[in-house]
């Protein structure tokens, strides 16, 4: 079997590089003002613990960039989500069609990352939102892991789907 490499780097078409190195974001207002500072916090955490190489400039919903719109909603703008996620980085095809946004969900509640208030499970998504993936999504993960999938909740597939080598190099 071949070996893991430490650095990889994404051969998904779909998904691209933050050009200039800038992640343009609003945050949806139906955030408390405590979950928008603890975002605010995460950002800047990560921001720093990357040295500045890539940064994140808060702009409002109207402007006319692609940018991330960090929300607890479904796409109706009412409906909480019940999971955190995001995609790894510029979603191409989303970009490619027009839209001016794609979502990062920071979710509320038992499944969601912001209840208790930790730094780190936030700063989390915005590692993935920066195209860093899922150590249980490792292609070689199988090996040193288990999935007992009956733990799982139901309609949880993705984030359990492993990377193929042909994605990285």
């Amino acid at each position: 079997m071949t070996p893991f490499k430490t650095r990889v780097y994404n051969q998904n078409q779909q998904i691209k590089k933050w050009p200039n190195n800038k992640v343009y974001f609003y945050i949806d207002p139906g955030y408390t003002l405590q979950e928008e500072q603890l975002i605010r916090m995460s950002i800047l955490r990560v921001v720093s613990d990357i040295h500045n190489c890539v940064i994140f400039v808060e702009v409002p919903a109207s402007d006319p960039r692609y940018k991330v719109k960090i929300t607890p909603f479904q796409n109706d703008g009412v409906t909480p989500e019940s999971f955190c996620y995001t995609y790894p980085g510029v979603y191409a095809a989303g970009k490619a069609s027009g839209a001016l946004e794609q979502r990062a969900v920071l979710a509320r509640g038992k499944s969601g990352c912001l209840d208790d208030g930790s730094i780190h499970r936030v700063m989390k998504f915005f590692g993935l939102l920066l195209g860093l993936r899922n150590v249980h999504q490792r292609p070689d993960r199988d090996n040193y892991i288990e999935i007992q999938r009956n733990y799982v909740l139901p309609g949880i597939v993705n984030p359990l789907l492993n990377l193929k080598f042909a994605e990285l190099l």
